[in-house]
This record gives C-alpha cells, sequence and structure tokens, in this order.
C-alpha cells in the first residue's frame, strides 16, 4: 500500500510536470508510433495477411513503450531521493538513456513478437522480464548487457507484481481510453481527435503505473524512498 500511496502522491502533487511530459515527449512519440505502424500495416491489411499486422504493431510498441517510461522514471527516484521533481533532470534522464534503451528494445522487441507469434505465454513472459530495462538504466545506470541481467533479476523476484501492475495499467488504459475516444468520436468524428484522446489516456494512467515499479525497484536495491532534500537541490522545480 506504500507504493500506490507514494505513487499516488506524486502524481498529485506534480500533475503539472507530467502533462507538460505528455506535451512535449508522449504525444509526439505516439503520433511518430502511429504513423509508422500505418503506414507499415497497410499493405498487409490491403492484402487481407492475418496476423502479421498485429504481430508489427507489437513490434513497434515494444520499442516505443520503454522510452516513454523515462521521464516517469526519473520522476521517481527524484521524489523518492530528494522529495521533489527538477524538470531539466527529467529531460536530461532522456537524452542519457534514450538510445541505448532504443537500442536494447529493438532486440528485446523482436523476441517478443516472435515469442507471441509462436505462442502467447512466451510473449507475455518475454515482455515481464524486459519490463525493468528503463527502470535499472535510470536508477542504477545500467544499460546494455548489464541492464538486461539486472532486469532478469528484478522480475524473477517480483514477476507476480510486474504482472499485476501490467494487467492494471492495460485495464485502466483500456477504459480511460474508450471513453474519452467515445466522447470524442461523439464530438468531432475526427479521425486526429480520437488518436489525441487515446493519447490522452495513456498520459494520464501510464504515470503511476511506472512510479509504481520505479518505488519497488527501489525497495528490491534498498535503496527505500526517503524524502530528504539533497544539498545541491538549489533549482525551483515545475509544480
Amino acid at each position: 500500500m506504500s507504493v500506490i500511496r507514494e505513487s499516488m502522491d506524486l502524481y498529485k502533487s506534480k500533475f503539472l510536470t507530467i502533462l507538460l511530459i505528455g506535451l512535449t515527449i508522449i504525444i509526439p512519440t505516439l503520433f511518430l508510433y502511429t504513423f509508422v505502424v500505418n503506414y507499415t500495416t497497410f499493405p498487409l491489411r490491403v492484402f487481407f495477411i492475418p496476423i502479421w499486422p498485429d504481430m508489427v504493431k507489437l513490434f513497434f510498441t515494444m520499442i516505443v513503450f520503454p522510452f516513454i517510461q523515462i521521464p516517469f522514471v526519473s520522476m521517481a527516484l527524484q521524489y523518492a531521493r530528494i522529495g521533489d521533481v527538477k524538470v531539466s533532470r527529467v529531460y536530461g534522464d532522456i537524452l542519457k538513456y534514450g538510445f541505448s534503451i532504443y537500442v536494447i528494445s529493438i532486440l528485446s522487441s523482436v523476441l517478443i513478437t516472435i515469442g507471441s507469434l509462436l505462442l502467447l505465454i512466451p510473449g507475455l513472459v518475454l515482455m515481464i522480464f524486459f519490463m525493468g530495462i528503463p527502470f535499472v538504466a535510470v536508477v542504477d545506470d545500467m544499460t546494455g548487457w548489464r541492464g538486461v541481467k539486472q532486469s532478469f533479476a528484478f522480475a524473477k523476484t517480483h514477476f507476480i507484481q510486474l504482472m499485476g501492475w501490467l494487467l492494471l495499467f492495460v485495464l485502466f488504459d483500456f477504459v480511460l481510453s474508450f471513453i474519452l475516444s467515445f466522447i470524442a468520436i461523439y464530438a468531432a468524428n475526427s479521425f486526429l481527435v480520437v488518436n489525441l484522446s487515446l493519447t490522452l489516456g495513456t498520459i494520464l494512467t501510464l504515470p503511476v503505473f511506472v512510479f509504481g515499479i520505479t518505488f519497488q525497484y527501489l525497495d528490491w536495491i534498498g535503496d527505500n524512498p526517503v524524502n530528504d532534500l539533497a544539498e545541491d537541490f538549489g533549482e525551483v522545480s515545475f509544480s
């Protein structure tokens, strides 16, 4: 319960920061994702090729999903260690870890997609084991093979919890996105507006999911969230 309470406290206290990240990072990334997925799956849908459009979508989803978690991992890490959030540090972490996480995500996405194509369960298991990639990178500065091994170690001890977080995120994101898209279709009936509503649903639900896993990861490595201000915390934060 402390993880959920801590996550909600951060969510409420830094909601404007979340919206800023959503506007500058999540929306552009997801719009690029939508364009690429639609462009690459269009020929497959035209020729009625089954399964592959969904596999292509899954492949790109597993590349984008770790990347858009980076800013929220950074927020939770700062909140746990210094009790506040520097927006400059959030964007700095995106620049520092974004490319390495992107590269690893391509490899993990290939494996997850193949596992899902053969049988659904192997793909889901691999998804859980690779889920820690952005967390170990931002929190422990572990990228590449070291990051993969640390992510696997975390998943081995928290498999059920990670599964629960993932299911909750999918459920809440689906419900909220469904409601927002229904309103968008009724109000505007525009493809752009509908996609914006789906993206807004992700912006509102993803942070709690990422905050919770970050705090669990910090507990796992023994760095329990304590809101002690660091001596060098002199910047004014966006709140």
